[in-house]
């Protein structure tokens, strides 16, 4: 018969050697902390914008590009957290998203600066 496993039972794993706490993927976080990171800089690099109204230099321009490069270095980590074994992936999910959108963004304030 079925039984509901609890919540600590959920967080461990079968191993060789008895029962092992569930982690989660380095690579996830490293995406997320990626993430997080480059919309603290977005946000502060609109802030300055702002505060200059729109009159902003050359080092913005590629403050944008470092960060649109951690973007793109963020969604490789996510892939790659996918590949540890035993381990749970929400943060990989999570640091894809986040890092998708941050990257839509700047390719979108990109595009409109064309304009």
């Amino acid at each position: 018969m079925f039984t509901r496993k609890s919540k600590k039972e959920k967080k461990l794993v079968r191993t060789k050697f008895g029962q092992e706490k569930i982690g989660h993927a380095r690579g996830g976080l490293k995406s997320m902390i990626l993430a997080v990171l480059v919309l603290v800089m977005l946000l502060l690099l609109l802030l300055a914008a702002f505060m200059n109204e729109g009159r902003i230099s050359l080092y913005a321009g590629l403050l944008c590009i470092v960060m649109g490069y951690m973007d793109i270095k963020g969604i490789y980590y996510g892939v790659l957290g996918f590949k540890e074994r035993n381990k749970r992936y929400f943060w990989c999910k999570a640091g894809i998203g986040a890092n998708s959108g941050i990257l839509l963004c700047l390719v979108l304030l990109f595009i409109r600066g064309l304009i």
